[in-house]
């Protein structure tokens, strides 16, 4: 079996659809209130994607500078402590 020759790319365009009895359509939006209607599910778990890892950097923002507080404070008890 073989394949059909290759159509000649001369004949291109960016906006032409496989089928070429289809009508070519423009999809691209206007702008972001088009996307946002568009796709409210999508915008939705991004904006909840993006609060998540915030919310994940502050908690480990906030473990890191407790440690740092408290490992030289334990480290000073330590040495006063130890005979």
């Amino acid at each position: 079996m073989t394949n059909p020759p290759a159509p000649p790319q001369d004949d291109w365009d960016p906006g032409r659809r496989k089928d070429a009895s289809r009508e070519r359509s423009d999809r691209r939006r206007l702008g972001w209130r088009e996307f946002r209607h568009s796709y409210p599910g999508l915008v939705v778990t991004m904006t909840i994607a993006v609060v998540l890892f915030l919310a994940v950097d502050g908690w480990l923002v906030a473990r890191y500078l407790r440690s740092t507080v408290r490992l030289p404070r334990g480290a000073a008890m330590r040495s006063v402590s130890a005979p």
